[in-house]
């Protein structure tokens, strides 16, 4: 059995859903490939994609955590190029004994039959979209959706709502947006420059985002560094069987498994990384000249706080010394032979006395 083909000057679509349960004319919904990147399973609605497989490792469709449970019967996919531009999936089952067909329903649903000898009707192995999660792009661009989580969408590490009412209402379709600009947005999508280098933060056990782009790398390559490199890249994988992926564009339908899944690196501001911004010199010279002018507001008070305290004990009256139960001070005069005028200066000497 021929399926999904996908053609260099156009898809051909050779799954085409009914009209409705009732009506065998052609409806909304069709299968195709997409294979930008890898190849990978894609339903539409109309032009709008409503699931996709995941893409294809040449065993198993990455985005199916469960293929692998029933591999007896999905195994039989193979990946073919006519060599002339045409791409295609063929399906031969292990078992040329087995009786399988899948059916692409008037709602959008793709189901994978096998026939029951015994029971004498098809059989639903498995279907998609099987969850909410699985439905394209659920909860919006930079989210997870995991449908053991509650809520089951999350911003991805360094994300945060675009929307955070309508977000705590429930409603995700808006998304996340960065948190902190990388240092390419920060430096005008140059790489390299001021502030710190922007780094990856590895996001595992994840349906990978849609949209990549496949890079060959030269021996002494690494993906990390082709990212790394360029500021249009948000994103990268080095997939097993598959090679280098990047994303340029914003990263859509990433669903997190619980069990199986890929991982994908995603670039971050240093700061979300627990790095520090490092300080421009013009904040650094603002913020030692005010250091400077408050040390010398402080250092003027302390003086003139320090000459009151010296004229302190001669403005207290005697009246109020002998009546408290302050320590006792005797006053004695002592004239000064140097000083002379009008405004003779008495000098006063305090002694403490123990008080009795």
């Amino acid at each position: 059995m021929r399926a999904y083909v996908h053609s260099d000057i156009g898809e051909i679509r050779p799954f085409t859903s009914w009209r409705s349960r009732n009506d065998p004319s052609l409806g909304n919904y069709s299968m195709s490939i997409d294979s930008r990147g890898a190849p990978q399973i894609v339903i539409l609605d109309g032009s709008k994609r409503r699931w996709r497989s995941g893409h294809w490792n040449s065993q198993i469709f990455l985005g199916i955590p469960n293929m692998t449970l029933v591999a007896n019967y999905l195994y039989g996919f193979k990946l073919n190029n006519d060599g002339f531009g045409n791409v295609y999936f063929t399906y031969i089952p292990n078992d040329s004994s087995h009786l399988l067909r899948f059916h692409l329903k008037w709602d959008g649903m793709d189901e994978q039959l096998r026939w029951d000898e015994d029971a004498k009707q098809w059989q639903k192995m498995q279907s998609q979209p099987a969850n909410e999660c699985e439905i394209y792009n659920y909860c919006g661009n930079f989210t997870t959706c995991s449908v053991f989580d509650s809520p089951k969408c999350r911003c991805m590490d360094g994300f945060e709502p675009t929307r955070q009412e309508q977000w705590r209402r429930g409603n995700w379709t808006d998304g996340c947006k960065r948190k902190t600009q990388s240092q390419c947005q920060r430096n005008g999508s140059v790489a390299g420059g001021g502030g710190g280098e922007d780094g990856f933060k590895a996001l595992t056990g994840m349906k990978l985002p849609d949209f990549a782009d496949m890079v060959r790398l030269t021996a002494s390559e690494t993906c990390k560094e082709q990212c790394s490199a360029n500021c249009s890249c948000i994103a990268y994988a080095n997939v097993p069987s598959i090679g280098c992926l990047i994303w340029s564009e914003n990263l859509v339908d990433v669903q997190h498994f619980d069990k199986g899944g890929s991982s994908f690196f995603l670039r971050l501001a240093d700061s979300e990384l627990g790095g520090k911004r490092k300080l421009s010199t013009p904040l650094i010279v603002v913020i030692a000249f005010a250091g400077v002018f408050f040390l010398g507001i402080f250092i003027w008070f302390l003086l003139r706080l320090k000459e009151k305290l010296k004229v302190l004990p001669a403005s207290i009256p005697p009246s109020l010394i002998r009546n408290s139960e302050m320590p006792v001070f005797e006053v004695s005069k002592e004239y000064s032979t140097d000083l002379s005028g009008p405004a003779e200066l008495l000098m006063y000497t305090l002694k403490l006395k123990e008080n009795r």
